[in-house]
């Protein structure tokens, strides 16, 4: 998951929401503006680095969902097939 503007507010509340539900994330990646590069969050007890928003998109080119080829990709739908302006919100 990445969460864009994770030092503002906006930002900073979803990850309170993402603590509060307990959503269980394998990775995560904290960008904002340039100004906040660096800058470190603490959640569900670990460290993370913000990075910038070109730097998120960028280590994430290799991801599977970047992956996804054909028809899914063409059809901007996920992996699963489904499309994604319609996936199931996380709560």
């Amino acid at each position: 998951i990445a969460v864009v503007g994770a030092t503002g507010l906006v930002g900073s509340k979803m990850l309170q929401v993402l603590d509060e539900q307990k959503v269980h994330i394998d990775e995560l990646i904290v960008a904002a503006s340039e100004r906040s590069v660096g800058k470190e969050i603490v959640f569900q007890g670990k460290t993370y680095k913000v990075v910038s928003v070109n730097d998120a998109i960028v280590s994430q080119s290799n991801t599977p969902s970047s992956r996804i080829q054909g028809p899914a990709r063409e059809n901007n739908c996920s992996s699963e097939g489904l499309p994604l302006s319609r996936q199931k919100p996380l709560f």
